[in-house]
């Protein structure tokens, strides 16, 4: 996935932009037995009836790997003096 996202930065709160990417392989399994047996060598998710929810797993994505604040602290506004 790669994209340019708009965030608030969690310091200054200021928006800056974000050339998110990330790639992530997930395997989708019926049942927790199959997931087990992958685990070891996969993220895997179990999803009965092999329907996804990419909504869902796009924004756990993004919210897990996407940063929070700006990447340099010189370009955020925050007053670290404090």
């Amino acid at each position: 996935m790669k994209g340019d996202l708009s965030i608030a930065c969690q310091r200054c709160l200021e928006p800056y932009y974000y050339t998110y990417e990330n790639a992530t392989e997930l395997f989708v399994c019926r049942d927790d037995k199959v997931a087990e047996r992958l685990m070891d060598q996969h993220e895997c998710i179990v999803v009965p009836g092999y329907l996804v929810d990419l909504h869902e797993i796009v924004t756990d994505e993004l919210h897990l790997y996407a940063r929070d604040r700006h990447p340099n602290k010189e370009d955020c506004s925050y007053n670290f003096s404090k």
